[in-house]
């Protein structure tokens, strides 16, 4: 069986304090990466092994700019991998979608698509 090997390989992983996030950052570190991991609440990163965790609002467009920074100062070196994993349906998972409001739906997009665009599209400046 082959296995991937991400020795010396930097990777960044939003939203990673539970379900996919949380898999792919363990994954990742599995594989020898030297993991960097972003949550609003960076007590759910405790204690993953070979993580580094930080606490992070992606909405605060200069916040995540100054993560990609230090992720980056910390490492010595460029991100091999950014996971945009963070976001969410705030609240309206088992609510039927005629149910939910505009304002709802705005914030839905709001938390979802902008910070995608922001760290894939427009990298932030170094």
């Amino acid at each position: 069986m082959r296995t991937l090997d991400f020795k010396g390989k930097v990777v960044a992983v939003t939203g990673a304090s539970v379900g996919f996030g949380h898999a792919i950052s363990t994954a990742f570190a599995a594989c020898g990466a030297r993991v960097f991991a972003t949550a609003l609440h960076v007590d759910a990163l405790k204690g993953l092994q070979g993580i580094e965790a930080d606490a992070l609002d992606l909405m605060d467009r200069a916040a995540g700019a100054g993560w990609i920074r230090s992720i980056e100062a910390r490492s010595g070196q460029a991100l091999d991998v950014l996971v945009n994993n963070a976001g969410g349906m705030l609240g309206q998972t088992h609510k039927p979608v005629d149910e939910v409001t505009d304002a709802e739906w705005d914030s839905i997009f709001a938390v979802n698509l902008p910070p995608l665009s922001r760290w894939s599209v427009r990298r932030p400046p170094l």
